[in-house]
């Protein structure tokens, strides 16, 4: 112990160890507590030293000096060093207590997160369901990372539908995390939400992320359908943790009865206030930090705390929910950490779980809790010429200067088309509200009228798309980015004149 000045001759220090507070949940001791009692002067500060016994124990990330706080009743954690080379741990006071310094009790820390999952907190989902019935599409050679394990992070299932991958997914946890496209994708859907305030934070979340990234709220259920990315090609979809989510996860706590205001009137507010902490890059590494972890959730508080006042100036939201929304967010900045624990709402189990996951179960490379998806090599066969394979049949084919279809409005261009392909355009375009920055577009390049057409698909990406008339309605045959497979034109005997060559 280092005092910061010299001690009169008369001072005496005493240190004991007799009945000592209990330890924490979750924590061990390194060295037994001690209570530190000054007599005879007072003094300013001074730097406690605790030599660690055994250093193996001690987890630099995890090693922690506290204080025991009689008013609280709990220990506090202080500001500390450890240092490894030396095997001991520093930390300055200016009071005397009951000090020690702590490391995680691994075994304790896994059988309460098992416990709660499996009988207190629930906090787990059931696995996807692939009920297609079809198999991949023939272009996908292999799929990994796919699985519907329960103790994953992400369960999931792939299948065909037509030629376009899809891929169920369930997010297993209760903190929102972030699918990021590898190709192009015809859809990408989660649901809406089971409560009023689980619909405001995924609408929000939304609206944050744009169109390149799809939202998986915490427990919820996703699903994505990935195109035929370039022959040979190895594309990964990276599923994890970013600023944006670990703000929707604050955002969920802050009040159930004005969720639906900050999914709706809270976007331009908290865009303009959290931009910054938008933009930090989280390294991977950083969720398995006490510390680094602990940064991100106070500040995605502190900025939304600034949000709710931008607001309030704005009169997008009501007194109540100001008061009730600036008490939960400083409760949470405030929160009381013993390492990771942040004793606010249900913060501490997402950070529990987050952490968790990071710390011992780690990350699986580039595409982190998602998956990456290998196509079959590419055909060495010459192009087929069409007319060598099919019969000709152009006599009805009317050719579009790339027609867009944006809005009801735009409709009178293919005005000479029959109502019934009229009504399936519009039909696609009424579908979910397009999360796209310019929306959702369709273009019209063709149409025949023994009942086919091809259409341009643009939303986050565009692919080629092959349309036909069968039993009176329309339907999707073919959704490629590639080269149309000649047997695919036979099975579904398109017009040779809709397409110049096929492989």
């Amino acid at each position: 112990m280092i005092f910061e000045e010299e001690l009169p001759s008369e001072a005496e220090l005493t240190v004991g160890r007799s009945h000592a507070p209990d330890a924490p949940a979750d924590l061990v001791a390194l060295t037994d507590p001690v209570k530190l009692e000054l007599a005879g002067a007072e003094f300013t500060g001074a730097t406690l030293e605790f030599p660690l016994p055994d250093v193996s124990l001690a987890d630099a990330d995890a090693v922690m000096v506290a204080t025991y706080d009689e008013t609280l009743g709990e220990w506090v954690p202080v500001t500390s060093q450890y240092d490894a080379s030396a095997g001991v741990v520093r930390a300055y006071t200016t009071h005397f207590s009951w000090w020690a310094p702590w490391t995680w009790d691994w075994a304790g820390i896994g059988a309460t997160v098992n416990q709660a999952v499996g009988e207190v907190i629930g906090k787990r989902s059931g696995q996807a369901t692939c009920s297609r019935g079809q198999a991949t599409p023939d272009w996908v050679a292999q799929v990994v990372g796919v699985s519907n394990d329960p103790a994953l992070a992400i369960r999931s299932c792939a299948e065909g539908e037509g030629g376009v991958l899809a891929v169920e997914i369930v997010n297993n946890r209760p903190y929102g995390q972030v699918l990021t496209y590898g190709s192009a994708v015809k859809w990408g859907w989660h649901e809406t939400g089971s409560s009023y305030a689980d619909a405001g934070r995924n609408e929000f979340m939304d609206g944050m992320l744009g169109g390149d990234r799809l939202y998986l709220p915490p427990n919820g259920r996703a699903s994505v359908g990935i195109l035929e990315p370039a022959a040979g090609s190895m594309v990964s979809f990276h599923i994890g943790v970013t600023p944006e989510t670990i703000l929707g996860d604050v955002i969920s706590v802050v009040g159930q009865d004005v969720m639906g205001a900050i999914g709706s009137q809270m976007y331009g507010p908290v865009l303009g206030e959290c931009s910054a902490y938008l933009a930090t890059v989280v390294p991977p590494e950083d969720l398995g930090s006490v510390d680094a972890l602990g940064q991100l959730v106070t500040g995605a508080a502190d900025c939304l705390q600034r949000s709710v006042v931008s607001a309030a100036g704005q009169g997008l939201l009501d007194d109540v929910s100001v008061a009730k929304l600036e008490s939960t967010l400083g409760a949470i900045k405030g929160a009381n950490r013993v390492g990771m624990y942040l004793k606010a709402y249900d913060v501490e189990w997402k950070l529990l779980d987050l952490w968790v996951d990071q710390k011992i179960v780690g990350g699986v490379g580039e595409f982190g809790n998602g998956f990456s998806v290998r196509t079959a090599s590419e055909a060495v066969e010459e192009p087929v010429e069409l007319e060598a394979k099919l019969p000709e049949s152009a006599t009805g084919l009317r050719i579009y200067d790339d027609v867009k279809i944006s809005t009801r409005e735009d409709m009178y261009q293919i005005s000479d088309t029959p109502p019934s392909f009229q009504e399936y355009i519009l039909s696609m375009l009424a579908g979910e509200p397009s999360t796209c920055p310019s929306g959702r577009n369709i273009w019209v390049r063709q149409y025949h009228s023994a009942g086919f057409a091809e259409l341009g698909m643009d939303e986050c990406g565009g692919y080629v798309s092959f349309v036909k008339k069968i039993d009176g309605k329309w339907v999707e045959i073919i959704a490629t980015q590639d080269v149309i497979r000649c047997e695919d034109l036979e099975a579904h005997r398109i017009p040779s004149g809709m397409v110049s060559e096929c492989w």
